[in-house]
């Protein structure tokens, strides 16, 4: 490779990572990830696959996976010129893998699909298309027997939204992005159940500062008339009437397995 053509694959590499950076994520974009694979994706996008996989992880969308059928499989030339000619079921019936694996092969290409009349489409009953957007995509589709790609596909053309990345959206709540720098990120990991990094890294990529250390207070001594409150009062009176963090009085409640006041 001379030097010009090294050059030039250089500026293009740089001008992808640059565009995947300044990328603004619409809702027809995000329902992509995890649909297949992160370098297909990016290619769709026209950004870096890096890009792809950071967003993915910040929503917590599972990287798409390979069947075991293709993960075995490897195209041939002859196999790959089926490819938008046939139909994807007789292609998957030759080859004897799943027809899915063949339609996400051929759409990674960029291939058309063959127009056959014949071609068989599945009738989704009213009651399984309410369900699409509920649960996770390899849930729906282990309950109704078909492939998560499937079930994918099924869903983005029905306009819903990845259901781990709804889930994802809706924790960060104003209240909670408020109080984040201004109390531990442990804390606010306690009340929604997930791991300190998380918190951590979220508040990271929105650039709010952390809350500054200080000096270590002694832990909080509870009186059996202080317990006796736990789940008979909100999390946050109590705290405010003990003089402590709504965290620790979370904690120590479902350190004794007192529900929650409602």
């Amino acid at each position: 490779m001379n030097r010009q053509k090294r050059k030039a694959e250089k500026v293009n590499s740089l001008q992808r990572r640059t565009s995947g950076q300044r990328l603004e994520w619409n809702q027809q974009q995000t329902r992509l990830l995890g649909t297949a694979s992160d370098e297909a994706v990016a290619a769709t996008l026209g950004v870096s696959k890096s890009c792809v996989t950071q967003r993915r992880r910040v929503l917590g969308i599972p990287a798409f996976a390979l069947s075991t059928a293709e993960k075995r499989h490897s195209w041939s030339k002859k196999q790959l010129s089926w490819l938008g000619r046939l139909s994807d079921v007789r292609v998957a019936s030759r080859m004897k893998i799943p027809a899915t694996s063949v339609a996400w092969k051929r759409r990674s290409l960029a291939i058309a699909p063959a127009h056959e009349s014949h071609k068989p489409v599945r009738e989704w009953t009213r009651r399984e298309l309410q369900l699409l957007g509920t649960r996770p995509d390899r849930v729906l589709a282990k309950q109704l027997g078909i492939g998560r790609r499937s079930v994918a596909q099924k869903r983005m053309e029905q306009g819903l939204e990845n259901f781990v990345a709804k889930k994802v959206r809706k924790r960060w709540t104003r209240e909670i992005v408020k109080r984040l720098g201004k109390v531990p990120d442990c804390e606010i990991a306690c009340e929604l159940g997930i791991p300190a990094a998380i918190v951590t890294a979220w508040r990271f990529r929105h650039k709010i500062p952390g809350k500054r250390k200080t000096p270590t207070k002694p832990a909080h001594r509870w009186s059996e008339l202080e317990l006796e409150q736990l789940g008979k009062i909100p999390d946050a009176e109590l705290a405010r009437n003990l003089g402590i963090s709504r965290g620790s009085v979370h904690y120590k409640r479902e350190q004794l397995g007192i529900p929650l006041f409602e």
